[in-house]
């Protein structure tokens, strides 16, 4: 829970603001998941703080910033004493904002397109990069992401950089994607 806040406030998801009953106040609820590897075995414990369900939101991830302005509960277990009251005014937005989707894709996108890749038109999804003899494919779903080169330097400098804007889990080889094994 505590490494799950911790990558919250450092990535400024919220700031801290009194709270004026007049603005719709969400709540938030920790989802708790146990990840195992291929074969079975323990791979990690994670923790997620996504915004109630009453709200009919789908849970969605973490980092795209928010257009819309929405106000959170403080988290259980981390209200900040001197300010028990205050509200959590999200900058960036959480599992379960119905907003999360399209906020991350747009931020991720951007950021691929920005590095001199173009969008597949018969799946916006894909990005592809061409220059000279170098290629790489890239393939963005949700959270989770397939990425394919010309060549395995140029796929860890790629990966690096990306790695430097949005703090990646780099799981390896393809061994499962959306529920598939890979063999």
């Amino acid at each position: 829970m505590a490494e799950e806040y911790n990558a919250l406030t450092q990535q400024h998801t919220w700031e801290l603001v009194p709270h004026d009953p007049s603005h719709n106040l969400i709540g938030s609820k920790r989802i708790f998941r146990v990840k195992l590897k291929s074969d079975g075995s323990l791979d990690r414990y994670k923790a997620r703080l996504p915004v109630v369900r009453e709200l009919d939101v789908k849970n969605a991830f973490l980092n795209g910033t928010l257009s819309e302005v929405v106000y959170m509960k403080q988290p259980a277990g981390f209200v900040y004493p001197d300010f028990p009251t205050n509200a959590c005014l999200l900058r960036k937005s959480l599992y379960g904002l119905k907003q999360a989707p399209r906020a991350l894709f747009k931020k991720v996108s951007s950021y691929i397109l920005s590095e001199g890749f173009v969008q597949s038109k018969a799946d916006p999804s894909m990005f592809i990069y061409k220059s000279d003899a170098q290629l790489i494919y890239l393939l963005l779903y949700v959270d989770d992401s397939i990425i394919t080169g010309s060549s395995d330097a140029l796929l860890d400098h790629f990966i690096a950089k990306l790695n430097d804007t949005f703090a990646l889990n780099d799981l390896g080889r393809l061994h499962y994607f959306l529920g598939v094994e890979v063999l």
